[in-house]
């Protein structure tokens, strides 16, 4: 009698709590690349905050991450909007 092999289930993409797949690597950005990351999102949101829709001068906005930053370093931008300082902090 011939001995299968065994054979391993697939594996599925793990999800987070927010339901977004998360990446096999994450992408992170430092220093000169995320300004230009950051004039990335200005440019495509029009210096425009997407919260109170009021246009501002580039530094008096931030770009706010809808996945936090600090726990999967999604720099992309899908996942960055401009929001001006005081929305910004209003959501603190």
């Amino acid at each position: 009698m011939t001995a299968f092999p065994k054979i391993k289930p697939r594996s599925k993409d793990p999800v987070d709590w927010s339901g977004f797949a998360i990446p096999k690597k994450a992408v992170k950005l430092e220093g000169y690349s995320y300004t230009k990351f950051k004039a990335q999102v200005l440019k495509r949101d029009f210096n425009r905050c997407k919260r109170c829709g009021k246009t501002f001068k580039p530094r008096e906005l931030t770009i706010h991450h809808k996945i936090k930053r600090s726990h999967l370093r999604l720099d992309t931008l899908e996942n960055a909007e401009t929001v001006c300082l005081p929305c910004h902090m209003k959501e603190r």
